[in-house]
């Protein structure tokens, strides 16, 4: 009878045991999955996307040359500096490579603001996530660049424009964040993007690069490599970082 009992005991404490072991599998294979999803890379069909990139080249051919010519002024705006991908993962919520199908650089004309610095209101179609949500793959999301063309009555101040005629208030001009000009139609980048917290009443959602550019890699269409979009002349070094962000496209 004691010898039944001691099996019995033994036996419930190794499936116990069991149990225990496999809720751990259980666990571990969940947060295992989940880290997959989250990093995965999936990608559109190669077909879809070239034809995509065909006709946002054509665009991006005649766009905006005439806005072109009108002078820039340069805005400086300091911004933090980023050193690895796993740094970029910490400042953002999603790492995409895509191509801008538009881009438009008089967005605060068009809606009439007040007053403004400028924005460029670019379209960009998601071939492949690199970090975040995979849902957006084959998708197009709106992301904000702070520079764009503005009325001089929206960036002048009150003393400058009391004295101006109308056509003068209404004349365009670039606001080149860091001598950073606006993004064209047809480029191909890879970019790290974070939801913009300063959307507009009305407004669909959008995204925003970090530090102005530090988080946007645009293609080199001689090299073919992706590289930090800097300031013209800057000092700022990221051999390393752009070795990394191209080793992550396929």
């Amino acid at each position: 009878m004691l010898k039944k009992i001691v099996l019995t005991a033994g036996l419930l404490f190794l499936l116990a045991g069991c149990q225990q072991t496999n809720e751990k599998t259980e666990s571990v294979a969940s947060k295992t999955e989940e880290k997959s999803k989250k990093m995965a890379t999936n990608k559109m069909n190669e077909t879809g996307y070239q034809l995509a990139l065909e006709d946002a080249k054509n665009v991006g051919l005649n766009e905006n040359m005439d806005d072109m010519e009108v002078t820039q002024i340069e805005k400086i705006q300091s911004f933090d500096t980023v050193k690895s991908i796993k740094d970029l993962e910490s400042k953002t919520e999603v790492g995409i490579q895509g191509l801008i199908v538009a881009s438009d650089p008089s967005i605060d004309i068009d809606e009439n603001l007040i007053a403004s610095t400028g924005r460029t209101r670019l379209t960009i179609l998601v071939n492949q996530v690199f970090y975040g949500d995979q849902s957006l793959v084959g998708q197009t999301m709106i992301v904000d660049q702070p520079t764009g063309f503005v009325k001089k009555s929206q960036f002048k101040s009150e003393k400058e424009t009391s004295s101006m005629s109308e056509a003068e208030l209404n004349e365009k001009e670039l606001i080149g964040l860091n001598g950073i000009g606006p993004a064209t139609t047809g480029t191909e980048l890879i970019a790290y993007l974070s939801p913009n917290d300063q959307v507009k009443a009305g407004e669909l959602p959008n995204y925003v690069f970090y530090g102005v550019s530090l988080s946007r890699f645009d293609k080199d269409e001689k090299t073919g490599k992706y590289q930090q979009v800097v300031a013209p002349n800057s000092e700022q070094k990221a051999t390393k970082l752009n070795k990394e962000i191209n080793a992550l496209v396929k």
